[in-house]
């Protein structure tokens, strides 16, 4: 997802032995930077001579997230592990993933592909501020999304972007099972 999609030969490869495959699902780029790919796919799951429920999660800069807390670490821990922090030597750089990993935990979904690609200025902010922003997704809220897309029961693929919200925790499996439901 962050700069090129798989290669076309691997995606024919694996749905070729891949007989059972029900559910297909693409974490792609904001602003249509993949849309060969995912075109391409859906084109080769739609030939296939079963039906493939097909969906993309599309997703901007990825932020946050990671292996979770250290075996000794309190309560609830969403963020990546205090190692990594403790590792991070520019300190702006180390107070906004933490900060990300604190307060933006949510995940706006909108059907389609409405949000621009991410380019120089808001790779920028991405790196200078935590506020929610379309063009960034957490990397927590985009695996999430991945699998509510593959558990969704007898109802088809989506097609959907997500980005950061505001939250202190990130949505339940529940939660983004509903939230789902509505694409």
């Amino acid at each position: 997802c962050e700069e090129q999609g798989v290669d076309e030969s691997y995606v024919e490869t694996l749905l070729s032995n891949s007989p059972k495959v029900e559910k297909v699902a693409l974490l792609s780029r904001h602003g249509g930077k993949l849309r060969s790919l995912e075109e391409s796919l859906r084109r080769k799951c739609d030939g296939l001579n079963r039906d493939v429920a097909f969906s993309v999660v599309r997703a901007g800069t990825l932020v946050g997230g990671g292996p979770g807390p250290d075996s000794d670490a309190q309560g609830e821990e969403w963020g990546l592990s205090k190692y990594y922090y403790d590792t991070k030597y520019d300190l702006q750089d180390a107070q906004i993933t933490q900060a990300m990993d604190k307060f933006t935990l949510g995940a706006r979904v909108v059907a389609g592909d409405p949000h621009r690609a991410p380019n120089f200025f808001s790779r920028m902010m991405a790196g200078s501020s935590f506020e929610s922003r379309d063009g960034d997704t957490g990397r927590i809220a985009a695996a999430h999304a991945l699998l509510a897309a593959l558990r969704r029961d007898d109802k088809g693929g989506v097609d959907i972007s997500i980005s950061t919200d505001k939250a202190e925790k990130p949505l339940s499996f529940d939660e983004w099972d509903t939230l789902l439901n509505g694409f």
